[in-house]
């Protein structure tokens, strides 16, 4: 369905793959074809890609249940990056973890600024995202300056005993569920670092908005913060109308 619906001319698998691959799909192996590929030019291709022209099509399972492919720019990629980088003050001296699968965008938080700004890249173990234990021990053995994750992971991570020794740990950037306050207080007694909440669905390109956690705020969970730089947050009725300060409404991105 994906490969229809994207309208892929080539699909790069692997070949145990090769009986799946649909009719009219040039499929390029890499693990069979490796010295073929190998043969090529290693030069980089002229690509006349613009700001305008898509990064990645992403599927969500869609609000109907059919998969639905969220087209990203990479403009808005570029901006989302941008961020994360002015925002950690991300340098060639930082660490962090690629744990999240690349199927999902918060990836893009892990992978891009990191390499973008010169630093080293921890690649987690396969399924090592679900285990806090690991996670704290790799945190501390590689010295992580850097690491995202979501509010339930982040909860059980600090209950981690090796977790009091993640010296280097000097930001957290938390998305993807509520943070709750008391997740955020006990991570703030536990280590020095930053912790940002961060919010944004896959349609307006991994986060929209983000708050730095600074103490007890007298909430429940942790506010989603304000918009990042070139976002634009509105709370509007179900006309359309803007929301006085403090009245639920329903939240536009632009």
């Amino acid at each position: 369905f994906m490969l229809e619906d994207a309208q892929a001319a080539v699909l790069l698998t692997r070949g145990h793959m090769a009986q799946s691959v649909p009719e009219g799909i040039h499929a390029v192996y890499l693990d069979s074809g490796s010295e073929a590929i190998a043969a090529k030019s290693d030069k980089n291709p002229v690509t006349g890609a613009t700001d305008k022209n898509l990064a990645y099509i992403l599927y969500t399972s869609g609000s109907t249940g059919q998969p639905k492919g969220v087209m990203v720019e990479h403009a808005g990629l570029c901006n989302t990056i941008n961020w994360i980088i002015e925002t950690l003050e991300l340098t060639a001296d930082d660490c962090c973890m690629l744990k999240t699968p690349i199927t999902f965008d918060a990836a893009g938080r892990e992978l891009f600024p990191t390499l973008l700004t010169g630093g080293r890249l921890v690649i987690a173990e396969a399924d090592g995202h679900r285990d806090s234990r690991y996670l704290a021990e790799t945190i501390r053995s590689a010295r992580l300056s850097i690491f995202h994750c979501v509010p339930s992971i982040l909860k059980l991570l600090v209950e981690e005993p090796a977790f009091d020794d993640s010296l280097a740990l000097r930001a957290v950037m938390c998305g993807g569920e509520a943070l709750p306050t008391q997740v955020a207080s006990r991570f703030q007694r536990r280590s020095k670092a930053k912790l940002y909440n961060v919010y944004g669905p896959t349609e307006t390109i991994i986060d929209s908005t983000y708050w730095l956690c600074e103490g007890p705020n007298g909430r429940p969970s942790c506010p989603i913060g304000r918009p990042i730089p070139n976002a634009r947050i509105y709370i509007l009725n179900n006309a359309a109308h803007p929301l006085p300060i403090g009245v639920a409404g329903h939240l536009h991105i632009g």
